[in-house]
């Protein structure tokens, strides 16, 4: 199993004045790999029986056979029961004192199960955790056969996904580190959980070998990005595996503020209908009155009532029109721009791009135009998915945000009365800090 279980839950049944004689233990490792065991020392007749399961495979272990399942077929082994285990330990353990060479079940490596043995004798319960001074000596051990660690911090549904690398790589967390830098050369690398806390200084003082820091995630900016730079430590997060989400996200505000489906939405929640608010004031006086005098007068007395009262003229509505004739302005990319204009090609977009990064034949080569910021921010549809750091925070600021189309992604959280343009929202977001994506059309 690659080490002591995380958690235990023993039973025993120790009665006063008398050695417990029947303990059972459920066990739980961090890959999700769990174990039961089962011992009655006042049966008749010494047995065991192991049976583990792998991915695609069961092995079962008796006294006298060996057997493996494994893709439908079965491999079996048999061999001398009895008490003959014993005599292969005293020889081995001969030969290890002939040669210097120390045995396999040396008793270094007993140790933690006969830890955990005690554990099972007691009826513990909890987390299982060794004395400090063996984790730093495991430490130390683990890194003399492997070579490198990953640090594991943060959620423990890591691990499952992890063991691919076992093969070349030991994984541990930060309990099994040794409490001084010499002790934990072996950690080249470290992966933070969704939700854990940023590496802390004391910590990275104790790991000299690290070289890369993976964040299970798109924001990078609470891991102190420009300190690990500083360490000369690289910084890397899980943006390729987020990228597909993000643009079908960015694709669906498109098509729906294209639409003005979100105007829709609000008009209909106050009884109308279509994409054209209900004009506010005088102008919705009006319209009330000839609605009124269309019931009362009939049609062509109503007909003669308009040219007296014309419909006030409300805020100019675009048009509902289709992504293929839009222009879609994209700041910054990276593997979400990509995506996102990836998903826009193949409706007939034309997509324009700005990146202080990626060059022009980078740019184009993904069926984009390169071009300044100003022509960017003045597109139909702007998604923004620059990365937020100390240097791009609060770097849109009035200025770019006036070159923005007026009307762009109208606030209707106040329906009927004054409402604040895409320019008013969007720069209320930019003096806190922006994100990725946000749209405006």
């Amino acid at each position: 199993m690659g080490g002591l279980p995380e958690h235990l839950t023993a039973q025993t049944d120790r009665e006063a004045g008398s050695p417990p004689h029947c303990f059972s233990a459920v066990m739980r490792w961090r890959n999700g790999g769990q174990g039961v065991f089962l011992c009655n020392n006042g049966a008749g007749a010494r047995r065991e029986d192991y049976v583990l399961h792998a991915a695609g495979e069961t092995c079962t272990l008796s006294e006298t056979e060996f057997r493996l399942d494994r893709d439908g077929r079965s491999e079996r082994r048999r061999f001398a029961g009895g008490r003959t285990s014993f005599a292969a330990e005293h020889a081995a353990f001969l030969d290890a004192v002939r040669t210097e060479v120390a045995p396999p079940h040396s008793l270094g490596d007993l140790a933690p199960s006969l830890f955990l043995g005690e554990l099972i004798e007691r009826g513990f319960s909890g987390p299982v955790v060794l004395p400090r001074a063996m984790v730093a000596e495991r430490a130390a051990e683990g890194a003399a056969a492997s070579g490198r660690s990953v640090l594991v911090v943060g959620s423990r549904t890591l691990f499952p996904a992890l063991t691919r690398l076992l093969p070349k790589y030991r994984l541990v967390n930060q309990e099994e580190l040794a409490p001084s830098p010499a002790g934990n050369r072996h950690v080249v690398a470290a992966i933070i959980g969704r939700g854990a806390a940023p590496l802390t200084d004391d910590l990275l003082a104790r790991l000299p070998g690290l070289e890369v820091v993976g964040v299970v995630g798109l924001s990078v900016a609470r891991y102190d990005p420009e300190g690990l730079q500083q360490r000369g430590i690289a910084l890397l997060n899980a943006r390729a595996s987020h990228a597909a989400s993000v643009a079908e996200f960015a694709l669906g505000l498109a098509i729906l503020a294209r639409r003005r489906a979100f105007v829709s939405h609000d008009v209909m929640r106050n009884g109308g209908w279509g994409v054209r608010p209900a004009p506010a004031g005088f102008g919705g006086m009006v319209r009330t009155v000839r609605r009124l005098l269309k019931g009362v007068l009939g049609k062509r007395l109503a007909a003669y009532a308009k040219t007296l009262l014309p419909a006030a003229s409300g805020r100019p509505t675009a048009p509902v029109r289709d992504l293929s004739t839009a222009v879609v302005g994209i700041i910054g990319w990276g593997a979400n721009a990509q995506a996102f204009a990836a998903c826009l090609r193949p409706l007939g977009a034309r997509v324009i791009v700005h990146s202080e990064h990626a060059s022009a034949a980078e740019i184009e080569a993904a069926g984009a135009v390169p071009a300044p910021l100003g022509t960017v921010l003045a597109a139909d549809i702007v998604s923004l998915h620059r990365g937020l750091t100390a240097k791009t925070r609060h770097s849109l600021g009035a200025a770019e945000l006036e070159r923005l189309r007026p009307g762009s992604v109208p606030d209707q959280s106040r329906p009927g009365g004054a409402r604040r343009t895409g320019r008013a929202a969007v720069a209320a977001a930019a003096r806190r800090h922006f994100c990725l994506p946000r749209h405006v059309r």
